[in-house]
């Protein structure tokens, strides 16, 4: 084994701990010996910077590319006539089926129902 062999083989060690310890030591990994030493490293660089990366969400994303969302208490589902029709005219090409009375009689219009 050269140099650099055991310097990647260390560097592959330390990325592993590094790996356990921000998974509080709970891994299951099996590693295939035909595996190169250099995929080996990559693949562990890449689960170390999965574990340390930060956290999101899509709602935070969305409006991070300026998306404008409305807020939760806003959603409806059930929406009424005067919200239906704002719809409309806020989106003039899209089709806003009729309301219709609880229980929803809408499966009968998806594709391929009989």
């Amino acid at each position: 084994m050269s140099a650099d062999d055991r310097d990647r083989e260390e560097r592959i060690e330390q990325l592993k701990v590094q790996a356990a310890s921000l998974a509080d030591g709970l891994m299951v990994v099996h590693e295939s010996e035909a595996m190169p030493s250099e995929l080996r490293e990559r693949f562990w660089q890449t689960v170390v910077a999965a574990e340390t990366a930060g956290t999101t969400d899509l709602i935070t994303e969305l409006k991070a590319i300026g998306v404008d969302l409305p807020e939760p208490d806003a959603l409806d589902d059930d929406a009424d006539e005067k919200t239906r029709e704002a719809w409309r005219k806020e989106y003039p090409d899209l089709h806003v089926p009729p309301r219709e009375p609880l229980p929803y009689d809408r499966d009968r219009h998806l594709p391929g129902w009989p």
